[in-house]
């Protein structure tokens, strides 16, 4: 079978994809709801709380699904998310409104995890840290155990990139590194 290419042709207006973005997508889910209704109630840019949304979301899907490829190894949901925005502009209530549903959830999740060790006599019961706000990595490290490897950190401040690049250590006064948050 010989494979041939098809010529090459100018797509009709109508053919072309609108441009569009996470938001318009979203917007008709009860999720796109739930980010529009909290963007337009705090008064902010939509396409900025999308993405905030989407990785809060993300940290709780990682914990139930992963993506298997063929050869059987599985990578996470899990997405690494960067917004910005000035001042003053209501991003720590954003990130409230997206978590507290989230860690609800964990919470619960947590109770009912406690309920049934006690039933099965364990005394070290696994717990999951919903959101991590600052930590050193050696910090995150042992989160990262008692979460099986799940981690979502979310703040509206600085601090969290330095914790990210390992460059928030408090220095007891003494001379070192320190966050500077």
């Amino acid at each position: 079978v010989k494979f041939e290419a098809l010529p090459a042709s100018e797509p009709e207006p109508e053919e072309l994809l609108n441009p569009c973005t996470v938001w318009d997508i979203l917007s008709s889910t009860k999720l796109g709801q739930f980010i529009g209704d909290v963007a337009d109630f705090l008064q902010f840019p939509r396409d900025t709380a999308t993405l905030t949304a989407l990785g809060i979301v993300s940290s709780a899907v990682s914990m139930r699904y992963a993506v298997c490829f063929k050869h059987g190894t599985t990578k996470p949901t899990g997405l690494y998310v960067v917004t910005e925005q000035p001042p003053s502009t209501g991003k720590s209530s954003v990130l409230e409104a997206f978590e507290l549903p989230i860690a609800k959830a964990i919470s619960e999740m947590n109770n009912a995890i406690a309920t049934a060790n006690e039933l099965d006599d364990q005394k070290e019961p696994p717990f999951y840290k919903a959101f991590i706000t600052d930590a050193t990595p050696e910090a995150l490290e042992s989160i990262l155990h008692g979460n099986f490897g799940h981690f979502c950190m979310a703040s509206a401040e600085q601090g969290i990139v330095n914790s990210m690049l390992g460059v928030t250590y408090g220095d007891g006064g003494q001379k070192g590194r320190k966050s500077n948050n």
